[in-house]
């Protein structure tokens, strides 16, 4: 995959937690991986160990697992994944050099968080790391979830990429739904992301 960047995220609930309670998992190759401090190697062990579990189907364009629905239509492969954490790649010209893909992650790290600390600490996190580029962050409504949008730049081995990672509230857990695309791309690709995020049902 050509596309590279780091999902971040930490529990909100408690800030005084230790460290331990702060997870990453990244859409990056193992190479891009490698590049990036401990801590995004640390969690790159996390998301493979969940691809591992590569039982996820899609399913008359739907993906159904413990944890959710989504309805993710005849425009995306399925790369790998399980009931944890999806990757999913643009069919089409574009799908040979990956200028486009979705992640989607379930943790029940998410479960019950306050909104706008999940806003503010997602801001401040991508904020800290060298090369991102935070446009937008806001709390918004997919249904009648809460959820974070952030809305980011990232330059990576010299190619600029734009980022939407949405992170989706539920009781039991939460899903962490990220679209990237490469910078040029992002505005066309993206409205058939946002008609994805609005048919997500939690489990």
């Amino acid at each position: 995959s050509c596309l590279s960047i780091v999902v971040a995220f930490s529990a909100c609930k408690d800030d005084e937690k230790s460290s331990d309670s702060s997870k990453t998992t990244t859409t990056t190759t193992e190479a891009a991986a490698k590049e990036t401090n401990e801590e995004t190697n640390t969690k790159y062990e996390v998301e493979t160990t969940a691809a591992k579990d590569n039982n996820a189907k899609i399913v008359d364009g739907v993906i159904d697992n413990p944890n959710y629905t989504i309805e993710v239509g005849d425009n995306w492969d399925l790369s790998s994944g399980g009931d944890t954490m999806v990757f999913l790649d643009k069919k089409g010209e574009n799908a040979g050099n990956s200028s486009e893909n979705i992640s989607i992650m379930f943790t029940d790290e998410f479960a019950n968080m306050p909104v706008d600390e999940c806003v503010s600490s997602f801001k401040a996190q991508y904020e800290g790391i060298e090369g991102y580029k935070v446009i937008s962050a806001e709390a918004i409504k997919i249904g009648d979830y809460d959820a974070s949008e952030i809305v980011l730049n990232a330059t990576v081995a010299e190619t600029t990429i734009k980022n939407k990672q949405v992170c989706i509230i539920g009781e039991k857990g939460g899903a962490l739904i990220v679209y990237t695309a490469l910078e040029d791309i992002y505005e066309k690709g993206v409205s058939d992301f946002d008609k994805i995020l609005e048919t997500i049902k939690l489990k």
